[in-house]
């Protein structure tokens, strides 16, 4: 695995520098890189084989080449690429510029598709369009992180509550057992609502449990505890009905818990247009019945933004890029 450090930083995006993970074997597309470098800008390369394994460092986006022997094998990679890293760009270089090749690519989750022979200066220019979609990514895959230890934190936390009740027990009596019991739920909730995420359970007759994280006002705009599910969480037409649906099926169990989990909405958008991400839990009781289901909702409203912005920048450069291209043309037809 090689790094090659940056060389300049006057076309770079706001003065950073693009960190860019580079899968291939192939010259061409290394001495491309390298001119990227040449012209100025800020370009830090991490260039590895396709059968190495991937670096734990942070990179804002990936350039896969697709060998023309290996172009099937290439594929099913970008499929694992895209499960690993789903908000990270993806970028696809190839010989073979195929449209139902190409389409193939798109669906596997490449984010940009352009052959290898691509000109410096446009491949920059490319990287630099997607570079603020790139950091409201990064952003999202941090506040998951973040969120991850702090519901190990929760857990570890209420672990000790419990040892501390047991203990309690013991040695208080009936009446120290109940103010243990309040004190323990009280901090459970207190940190849950420090958590800034929207912590919620649906049960198994699909209502919203009991407990609930400050959050979830905020999101759904409601107090949204002990309420049917169905339209508790104001979310847009059809969305919650059909969450209400897979919840149903998990509950059912008739299906592998992994296949339900797969049924159910990773993204929705409420009445109040917030975008929230959300991830589910399942608990099952010493019958592996399924016990409940726990809810934690991200709101990404920003980052899916950012992405938006992204997604339009691109579409100018493309724009501009193909005025350059055809100027004459252009000329006579202005």
């Amino acid at each position: 695995m090689d790094t090659e450090d940056e060389i300049g930083i006057s076309g770079s995006y706001d003065g950073k520098k693009i960190d860019l993970l580079v899968i291939t074997g192939n010259n061409d597309i290394t001495r491309t890189l390298h001119e990227v470098n040449q012209l100025g800008y800020a370009l830090n390369t991490i260039k590895m084989d396709h059968d190495e394994t991937i670096p734990s460092s942070n990179f804002h986006m990936v350039l896969l080449e697709f060998r023309i022997l290996e172009s099937f094998q290439d594929l099913t990679y970008l499929k694992k690429l895209k499960s690993q890293y789903p908000v990270t760009p993806l970028l696809v270089m190839s010989q073979n510029m195929d449209p139902d090749f190409q389409l193939m690519a798109f669906e596997q989750g490449a984010t940009d598709f352009f052959p290898i022979d691509i000109s410096a200066p446009l491949l920059y220019a490319k990287l630099q369009a997607l570079l603020p979609f790139a950091e409201s990514g990064r952003l999202v895959e941090i506040k998951n992180a973040e969120v991850v230890v702090k519901m190990q934190s929760l857990r570890e936390r209420s672990e000790e509550l419990a040892q501390e009740k047991a203990s309690r027990i013991v040695a208080e009596g009936e009446k120290e057992v109940a103010e243990v019991i309040a004190d323990s739920l009280k901090q459970t909730q207190e940190i849950r609502d420090a958590l800034g995420e929207g912590f919620f359970i649906i049960t198994k007759d699909l209502t919203i449990g009991k407990t609930i994280s400050r959050a979830c006002v905020d999101m759904f705009g409601d107090d949204i505890k002990e309420k049917q599910l169905g339209d508790a969480l104001n979310l847009k037409e059809g969305r919650e009905a059909f969450l209400k649906v897979g919840i149903q099926q998990l509950y059912d169990d008739f299906m592998p818990e992994s296949v339900s989990l797969e049924l159910l909405p990773p993204r929705v958008e409420t009445l109040g247009h917030k975008i929230l991400d959300l991830h589910y839990t399942v608990t099952r009781d010493e019958n592996n019945e399924v016990k409940k289901v726990i809810v934690i909702a991200s709101d990404i409203t920003e980052a899916y933004e950012e992405q938006l912005k992204a997604e339009k920048l691109d579409a100018i450069s493309k724009c501009i890029i193909n005025i350059l291209k055809s100027r004459e043309q252009f000329q006579l037809f202005v």
